[in-house]
């Protein structure tokens, strides 16, 4: 195959033309605390929006009390009287909200942003970025082609006047049929048909790398106009990846766990490829994020997800002393490339790995010594070796830092409700979002990035609620309990109080979780996050102390309510002052980062359990259009690490079904973090043994092993809504269990959480 580097820019008809930089704006530094003065003037509009959501109460209930006159019935001159009064209060209602709104316009300009709950980086199938495929999209990409062929000459700057030039000049001069039988084109597709390519998917990679740069740019704007064309693309890529073999197929359907078990082994050698990441033709021309691919977000994640198709070699003709050397040109009688070096660019080793659940990890190859990794990869961040410390192919050490990334890319058609009846540990299945993956990746993050109050203001209200046993508690009450000293209650709803932490203040409990994330740090573990951002503040403390109390109920009935909200909706009721928890969501979320981060293995692993009062509806089995059986829990969840725990807040046989959630935990992957935060040393009821997890968790039903099943059925995969319903205990791990008083199903899932 001819000799190429990937954003190689040639005039209109020839070979590969440069990749352009339309992506995704780089990653912005993450923002510091406020000081003292923007502190006090965050207050003070605080305190102003709280005067004019009094006035917008007392208007609204003066203008109910009118209503109420008029019902009952009036002289006309007195309703008419009460008509005029009803319209002021009417006018005066709408210019309070009006100052409302800009006075919280005003508090979110002063407001710090917070630190991220959520990844920055994690995998979204195609069908969630760009919808779904077309029937055939490796016949349907050469209906796009004239489009697309015409918008890469005019990012490559190659084009004319108006779009409507570039259009005619494809169709003229640049059609499919002109520009496929070209000899280069010819002698490229022939090429990779001797590394066991079909033509049909040679002739699509040879022809649509000629259009990355508009195929990336689409991507990134959610753009469905190349639709066709990009799962072509990355269809054909995925079926030649190492270890497809005949498993590969042209059919979207195929997934990971299709593939042979030649593409498991572990013993398969996949060489190291290497690009420039900055500098002519680098990296960051391509996708601008590779630029902050050092910069953990407030998750410690270094990554990013590219939007364009990355090409990298690893022919020792390309490396020297100085660094990485690209194409500036090639000879005009030899053919052979022309080199320059790409100076004081740090250079990308992409780590390849072979296939397994989360995905496939390996560049595929495209010549004796190149390869590509498709469109929405996942790249994440592993190791820096300084300057002269590494060898390069070739035997040389270049002088250049060298930065190990590995890679992460899943099939191209890839894509999952509680009332607290019964405690924390066992919710009701109506507050489960069944095979709802959209609301997983939706996350809160947009929410609690600046709250419009205090957690002290949002526990300063007026609200009282009761457990499930009848007992009456007030957010009031609640506040000052957990910010005073501890106290040992006997009796109260789900045991004993604070039974081991008699008289310990809040500022003893955080010295006592930093204690023990220090510990855990300097034995190796949570070390991803920076210092600055691992260990717990008071607010984030005193949260965990709230939320493992009774005020876990209005925390998580606000964010059920506002689950279901989009747009503006969404963000109205999330910052209402009179219904708002944002802020303590997000001391909470952030809490658990920092606890579940430092996790040991053996704890990563350890099951966990959950119950549900009632049975799961049978539409929950059949798998969503991304091939999964799943179900999101929209607040905080509540697990155990004694199984009995969620048991006793079941419901007895006499009264209905139950189900157990056995939560198979694991340490983080590139789809997202499976491992939740034990929060028994904080905890106002320790006994519980509680591991919680953040809000949009996500449990994956993990299907049963060969041989575990009776007999061959569906797969998962194979299943589509509208396909007959399969008992699930004979695709999935699903057992049925009781005692002397409970009936239950138990379910193994799989957590995860961005």
């Amino acid at each position: 195959m001819s000799f190429h580097v990937a954003g190689t820019a040639t005039p209109r008809g020839g070979r590969k033309t440069a990749i352009g930089s339309h992506s995704p704006r780089s990653q912005s530094p993450r923002r510091r605390p406020s000081d003292a003065s923007r502190d006090a003037a965050a207050d003070k509009l605080r305190a102003e929006n709280e005067k004019q959501r009094k006035l917008i109460e007392e208007q609204q209930r003066q203008i109910e009390a009118l209503k109420t006159a008029a019902a009952l019935g009036t002289e006309p001159s007195k309703a008419n009287n009460r008509g005029d009064a009803t319209d002021a209060l009417r006018t005066k209602l709408l210019e309070y909200q009006a100052q409302v709104d800009r006075t919280q316009a005003q508090l979110q300009g002063l407001l710090p942003e917070m630190m991220a709950t959520s990844r920055a980086g994690y995998l979204r199938s195609l069908p969630e970025l760009i919808g779904s495929p077309p029937e055939d999209p490796m016949t349907a990409w050469k209906d796009e082609w004239i489009q697309l062929k015409a918008e890469a000459y005019r990012l490559s700057g190659q084009g004319e006047a108006t779009v409507e030039e570039d259009l005619a000049y494809v169709r003229e001069h640049d059609n499919f049929e002109k520009f496929v039988a070209q000899g280069w084109v010819q002698d490229d597709i022939k090429a990779l048909m001797q590394k066991g390519w079909t033509y049909k998917r040679a002739e699509c990679y040879t022809m649509l790398f000629t259009c990355l740069e508009a195929l990336a740019r689409a991507m990134n704007e959610s753009d469905k106009c190349y639709v066709a064309s990009t799962y072509a693309l990355c269809e054909a890529l995925f079926a030649q990846r190492r270890g497809a073999g005949e498993h590969a197929g042209s059919k979207l359907t195929r997934q990971l766990s299709a593939v042979s078990d030649a593409s498991l082994r572990s013993e398969d050698k996949f060489d190291n490829l290497y690009s420039n990441r900055t500098g002519l033709y680098g990296l960051t021309d391509r996708e601008a994020r590779w630029e902050n691919l050092e910069i953990p977000d407030g998750t410690g994640f270094r990554g990013l997800t590219t939007s364009a198709l990355t090409h990298a070699t690893s022919d020792e003709r390309y490396f020297s002393e100085e660094g990485f050397l690209v194409i500036v040109d090639t000879d005009a009688e030899t053919g052979e490339p022309l080199l320059a070096v790409a100076k004081n660019s740090d250079i990308i080793c992409f780590e390849s790995a072979p296939d397994d659940e989360h995905g496939a990890h390996s560049a595929v190859e495209t010549s004796h010594s190149s390869g590509d990794f498709p469109p929405n990869t996942l790249f994440r961040f592993k190791e820096v070796r300084e300057p002269g410390s590494w060898e390069a192919p070739g035997g040389v050490y270049p002088k250049q830092r060298l930065i190990v990334v590995t890679a992460t890319y899943q099939p191209p058609n890839l894509g999952v409700v509680v009332s607290d009846e019964g405690g924390r540990m066992c919710g009701s299945p109506v507050t489960l979002s069944y095979n709802k993956r959209e609301t997983f990746l939706h996350g809160l993050d947009d929410l609690i990035s600046k709250p419009s109050l205090t957690m002290r203001d949002e526990f300063s209200r007026a609200m009282e609620w009761r457990d499930w046993k009848g007992v009456t508690y007030t957010l009031r009450m609640e506040w000052q309990y957990v910010n005073g000293a501890a106290k040992r209650t006997e009796g109260c709803t789900p045991g004993t109080r604070d039974d081991r932490n008699d008289g310990k203040t809040p500022e003893q409990f955080m010295a006592v979780a930093n204690a023990f994330i220090k510990e855990r740090r300097e034995a190796g573990h949570g070390t991803l996050l920076a210092a600055e951002y691992a260990y717990l503040t008071l607010d984030e403390t005193v949260a965990v102390r709230l939320y493992s109390g009774p005020a876990f109920q209005p925390i998580n009935t606000f964010l059920r309510q506002i689950a279901p909200l989009t747009d503006q909706f969404r963000v109205q009721v999330a910052s209402h002052p009179s219904l708002t928890f944002s802020c303590t969501v997000g001391h909470i979320c952030r809490a658990i980062r920092k606890l579940s981060a430092v996790a040991t293995p053996e704890e990563a692993n350890a099951p966990l359990f959950r119950g549900v009062r009632g049975d799961l509806e049978r539409a929950f089995w059949l798998p969503d259009h991304h091939g999964m059986v799943c179900a999101v829990d929209m607040a905080f969840m509540s697990t155990s690490l004694d199984r009995e725990a969620p048991i006793s807040y079941m419901q007895r046989k006499e009264q209905g079904p139950n189900v157990l959630w056995c939560l198979q935990p694991k340490m983080e992957s590139d789809s997202g973090f499976h491992v939740g935060a034990s929060i028994e040393m904080l905890s106002q009821f320790a006994g519980e043994r509680e591991v919680l997890f953040p809000p949009c968790t996500m449990l994956i039903v993990r299907e049963r092993k060969r041989g575990e099943r009776a007999s061959e059925a569906r797969r998962v995969s194979s299943l589509s809504i509208s396909s007959e319903y399969v008992d699930p205990k004979e695709n999935f791990a699903v057992s049925e269990e009781s005692n002397k008083e409970k009936e239950w199903c138990s379910v193994e899932v799989l957590p995860t959480f961005l």
